[in-house]
């Protein structure tokens, strides 16, 4: 599954188990046996997460775009073949959670009395049933995908399957959770009474007294001491298997002898308890939340992940740095501006395609829904549709903040500074866009970091390419989000994720593959490109895109500022915006390896006027 949100759930799963005693205590042949229910939670998770934002997407947009099955005789538009099966793979994920869920649930009797474990047995066996079920319907609708139907009676089934598989996770989860709290009753113990101090006794030198009465208050060697988060679903579980009102419970109270009772009968309403939006879920997870933070606030105190401090010298050299790009942007007679570091949140929506869930949203302090800047263009855009500006060449330097999974060894960063150079306004055709390439060869010129190329593309070549080759439509942008991950990935794992995810048919994909490898010096690419025989000089669209690239080749040419650049037609920036010219400059490494992108832009007419 995706290996961000697998990421994601495990420093989850981290957080919550911060501080226990009991985690990482299984050693040796013991824990080489765990199965996979317990060694793959964390990807487990990532894809059930993967698979849930997957399936929202499809059916949210089935909905804007009103392609729903026809009502009474009213016509209705064509369901794409998209939804199907983006609910079937929900309806997968959701039934390998609640098979892992049963796996473990029986391993956590393993131990326990005959009674916990014939309860735990016949609980599991209910839920299979259930598990069973939401497979049979997986597999009836799959056979009618399989024949090729795309009418909405697929999408109908393969909702009914995802809803089947979903009360099959709820239960099974439901089992699991009474299973290990059944064995956490047997193994806890009943604490030990404090026994009253005698007249006149005191404590000797060394403490002694203090630390036994301490012992004592925790339990002695009865049984296992459980954390406060563990009592927290312990009581909670409990409460809800036994049918109290969990609208009153008090945290300390906790009903006796309700597990390990018939389990089967109590997974209907231990579910009901877990439901998201269960009136009494709320309490719950607020106290699991304090006992979170309770813990996190006896650690050493840390810098949240995917941010970092500036020590002194670290500060001196990012002011040099910063000092000698913004000496280039006046060179080049831009002018400064500012702009909130928090913006409406509907100025951020719909301008990153893929990359929109990665905005950070902040909680509502006054009636307006904001989140924080991804980057500085798009505020930028409603900066001059505001202020009813014309022509600007303007410069910003600022942090940015994306809710990505970091990767701080590779430069990867949660809040970051973006060094931003525009030009807005009506100019003679590629002049805007040769200067700003120009400024970006100066800049990594002057910085000295060593050896660099600037990858030219153009987003009307990129789209002829995906004409050409056979790509619905729809789909344009997210096979142009797989191909810009060539710098990153071999060509067969982007190929995977075109056939594999995104749905395209394999010899579409291959020919995809002949565009993606072209690349060279400028001039001579684009002459070939030119030739009568290929493809995308015959294309109306990739034949303006040529056009506008051998302006700009004369325009650098002439400013001197074409020897670093490179036209490569598998670069292809993620973004929604971008409308004609991409670049994006990297670092070169040893034996010609690049180290990594560094800067990237492109052109985006349209951006000012979404506002």
């Amino acid at each position: 599954q995706g290996p961000q949100s697998a990421q994601s759930a495990a420093d989850e799963l981290r957080s919550l188990l911060d501080g226990s005693k009991r985690a990482g205590t299984m050693k040796g042949a013991e824990n080489e046996a765990l199965p996979a229910a317990y060694s793959s939670v964390a990807q487990r998770l990532g894809g059930v997460s993967d698979a849930v934002a997957a399936a929202y997407i499809a059916v949210r947009t089935e909905l804007q775009a009103e392609a729903l099955p026809p009502k009474g005789t009213q016509p209705g538009n064509v369901v794409t073949e998209r939804l199907a099966p983006s609910l079937l793979d929900l309806a997968r994920v959701l039934c390998g959670m609640a098979a892992d869920a049963l796996t473990r649930a029986q391993r956590s009797a393993i131990g326990g009395s005959e009674e916990l474990q014939q309860a735990v047995a016949a609980a599991a066996g209910d839920a299979s049933k259930l598990l069973a079920s939401s497979q049979q319907q997986m597999r009836a609708v799959g056979a009618v995908l399989l024949e090729g139907a795309t009418e909405a009676a697929p999408c109908v089934g393969a909702a009914l399957a995802a809803s089947a598989a979903l009360a099959a996770a709820q239960t099974a989860v439901s089992v699991e959770a009474m299973a290990a709290v059944g064995r956490l009753r047997e193994v806890e113990g009943p604490p030990v009474p404090l026994v009253p101090e005698a007249e006149g006794a005191t404590a000797d030198g060394d403490g002694k007294d203090k630390k036994d009465k301490k012992k004592d208050r925790k339990g002695g060697a009865q049984g296992v001491v459980l954390g406060k988060g563990s009592v927290v679903m312990r009581v909670y579980v409990e409460a809800a298997a036994a049918g109290a009102d969990l609208s009153t419970l008090p945290a300390a109270a906790a009903p006796q002898g309700v597990l390990p009772g018939a389990l089967s009968g109590a997974a209907a309403r231990v579910a009901a308890a877990l439901q998201p939006l269960a009136p009494a879920t709320a309490k719950f997870l607020e106290e699991l939340r304090l006992v979170v933070e309770a813990n996190q606030a006896r650690r050493k105190p840390k810098v949240a992940k995917g941010a970092r401090d500036f020590l002194p010298d670290q500060m001196a050299i990012r002011e040099a740095a910063f000092g000698i790009i913004t000496s280039v942007f006046k060179r080049h007679g831009a002018v400064a501006i500012d702009t909130p570091v928090f913006e409406l949140r509907e100025t951020l929506m719909g301008k990153y395609g893929e990359d929109s869930k990665l905005i950070y949203d902040l909680a509502d302090q006054g009636g307006e829904v904001l989140s924080l800047r991804y980057d500085l263009t798009v505020p930028f855009a409603r900066y001059v549709a505001v202020n009813g500006i014309g022509n600007i060449k303007r410069y910003h330097i600022g942090k940015v903040y994306r809710r990505d999974q970091p990767q701080m060894a590779r430069g990867r960063f949660r809040e970051f500074f973006q060094c931003d150079f525009d030009i807005a306004g009506a100019y003679s055709s590629m002049v805007a866009d040769a200067e700003v390439v120009k400024v970006l060869g100066e800049i990594l010129t002057n910085l000295k970091l060593g050896e660099f190329e600037i990858k030219l593309n153009h987003r009307k070549l990129l789209d002829a390419m995906m004409q050409i080759s056979g790509v619905p439509p729809q789909k344009f942008r997210a096979i142009c989000s797989a191909i810009d991950k060539l710098d990153k990935e071999p060509w067969s794992a982007v190929r995977s994720e075109m056939v594999d995810e995104k749905g395209l048919p394999e010899h579409v994909a291959d020919k995809i593959g002949e565009f993606v490898v072209l690349r060279g010096e400028p001039l001579q690419l684009l002459d070939k490109l030119c030739s009568p025989d290929q493809p995308l000089s015959q294309h109306p669209g990739s034949k303006e895109a040529l056009v506008e690239l051998r302006t700009l080749f004369g325009f650098l040419t002439a400013m001197e500022g074409l020897a670093p650049v490179v036209l490569d037609l598998s670069l292809a920036r993620g973004l929604d915006y971008y409308t004609g010219l991409i670049y994006e400059a990297v670092l070169k490494g040893a034996n010609g390896q690049t180290v990594g992108s560094i800067a990237a832009g492109g052109r985006d007419d349209g951006l000012v006027g979404m506002f």
